[in-house]
């Protein structure tokens, strides 16, 4: 979500439902990531932006759209 979209959402005092389901799955993989590497956050952040071997090569990020890469990051 660009910063422009959230500063309008934010005014707006809500998100869309797609947008809101998408940022509690970030919020959900995120922490997994942190646990992962130990409560790092730079590393957890790192491995969410970076290509991955065992996601076909794909970030984590990326694959945040539907409910099936969700369960597969």
């Amino acid at each position: 979500m660009s910063p422009t979209t959230l500063a309008r959402r934010a005014k707006a005092g809500r998100l869309k439902t797609a947008k809101s389901d998408r940022l509690v799955a970030l919020i959900a993989v995120f922490q997994q990531a942190r646990s992962l590497f130990e409560n790092d956050a730079t590393a957890a952040a790192k491995w969410m932006s970076s290509p991955v071997q065992g996601l076909g090569l794909k970030w984590p990020l990326d694959m945040l759209r539907t409910r099936v890469e969700i369960n597969a990051v």
